[in-house]
């Protein structure tokens, strides 16, 4: 049984985003510019709630009100507009789990906080749901079921994506770990089967159009973490 007392993430291979970066460097958000910002936004709707192969770079344009010619000063080329949409959504959540994170609730109210930010800031309430809901951030099922298997490139950027999602989790996880006594679970594998239950709760949220389905699999992740584990 080890210490989970100075949690230190247990080494992982570091993927690139692109296919020239270089490993080990931390993420820097790229510079903001209003007409790259858009194409970004309108990028990000068409990729992750419908499909990368069945919307064009003209179509991605007229929606962000950019010129053709403007798309190709900032992205070489489709792929590469998708990989800025896979690293702008890597760090936004891991922005957002470390916000959790370093907050002073309860590692189990944590745990529940990051089903829950999905739900809330796609605009759910109590009596309205929103019309073609998409869970942002963790949701990219739709892109690696897509692309993964045939684009190095992609593969990379959604291993590299969940990497720093893990590390980020798992934060929150060796804190239930120490609070409930459950020595037996280890944090980044914990954290790995809960950002699976985020990204199973994104699909079928996203499937019925109904992002309050996030909260149920935010209570069972929390009751299969607990199950794993036998107290000390």
């Amino acid at each position: 049984m080890r210490s989970q007392t100075g949690y230190k993430p247990k080494a992982r291979a570091t993927a690139v985003l692109r296919p020239s970066a270089k490993t080990n460097v931390e993420l820097q958000p790229p510079p903001v510019t209003e007409s790259r910002e858009r194409l970004l936004a309108a990028a990000s709707h068409f990729f992750l709630s419908g499909s990368y192969h069945g919307v064009g770079i003209a179509e991605i344009c007229a929606a962000a009100s950019v010129q053709k010619g403007t798309f190709y000063h900032f992205f070489p080329s489709k792929t590469d507009l998708l990989l800025a949409v896979i690293e702008r959504r890597v760090l936004e959540i891991k922005e957002t789990v470390n916000k959790i994170a370093s907050g002073k609730a309860p590692a189990a109210r944590k745990i529940l906080q990051l089903f829950a930010a999905s739900q809330q800031s796609a605009g759910d309430s109590a009596r309205e749901t929103p019309r073609d809901f998409i869970p942002p951030g963790y949701f990219l099922g739709n892109i690696i079921l897509e692309l993964a298997s045939s684009n190095a490139s992609v593969q990379a950027a959604a291993k590299h994506a969940f990497d720093h999602w893990i590390k980020a989790i798992a934060v929150i996880v060796a804190q239930l770990i120490e609070e409930e006594k459950l020595n037996s679970l280890d944090p980044e594998d914990a954290a790995e089967a809960v950002l699976a239950l985020v990204q199973g709760g994104a699909v079928m949220a996203s499937a019925y159009n109904e992002p309050r389905k996030m909260r149920a699999f935010g209570n069972i992740a929390l009751t299969l973490l607990r199950a794993s584990s036998a107290p000390a």
